[in-house]
């Protein structure tokens, strides 16, 4: 069939997203075909634990970030965030979903986050920063509040404090020999999804970095 229904074929037959399946009955997780604006059909992931459309991507967990593309004649890497449907299709379901987030981290060994404060932070695009779904690139990290270019850990004063007792505003700006990492949520729907992950190339030969992401 076609997927859709009526005399001339204009009411999908399919749900927008998981959560109207959860709410009709449904109880498997797995794939399943959604109509968020009853326009496109395509296939999705469905945790009906929670009702959440769950949309697959490329990146793997605890990827290197030297092993991204270079650019800027190798000062910087970059990973693409590649989806397994199109962009069209998740900012559909972005427009009907209530909330949506999407989970990053960075693990780190004297290997610097978003590496400073302020406009030197965005002027010279030090550190870490993503891409948002209009192709802008933001500079704070999940868990944190929008535009504050901090990670989450200085929402709550939480951050890790170097050897002189400055509190840095990312557990990994402190840039030391110690594993530590940054984690949270990018909950601003207006922003989502992530297209792709930027680092800058360390001076340290010995540091070390991964990040998880972007769920």
């Amino acid at each position: 069939g076609t997927g859709y229904q009526g005399r001339q074929c204009q009411t999908c037959v399919y749900k927008r997203t998981c959560e109207e399946y959860k709410v009709a009955g449904e109880t498997k997780s797995g794939n399943y075909k959604i109509c968020p604006k009853n326009e496109h059909i395509f296939n999705v992931y469905c945790d009906m634990k929670s009702g959440a459309t769950i949309m697959k991507h490329s990146l793997k967990n605890d990827t290197q970030v030297s092993k991204g593309d270079q650019y800027d004649g190798g000062d910087h890497y970059y990973h693409s965030v590649n989806y397994q449907t199109s962009l069209d299709n998740i900012k559909e379901i972005v427009n009907v979903s209530l909330t949506c987030r999407q989970y990053i981290r960075y693990d780190c060994f004297k290997s610097h986050l978003l590496y400073g404060i302020g406009r030197l932070r965005a002027v010279h695009f030090k550190g870490a920063r993503w891409v948002d779904k209009d192709s802008i690139i933001q500079h704070y990290w999940g868990g944190a509040t929008p535009d504050s270019r901090k990670c989450a850990c200085a929402m709550d004063g939480s951050c890790a404090q170097d050897a002189n007792g400055y509190q840095h505003d990312c557990n990994c700006d402190v840039f030391d020999s110690t594993w530590r990492h940054d984690d949270g949520f990018i909950t601003d729907k207006n922003r989502l999804p992530v297209l792709e992950m930027q680092f800058s190339k360390g001076k340290e030969t010995d540091g070390k970095s991964f990040f998880t992401g972007v769920h």
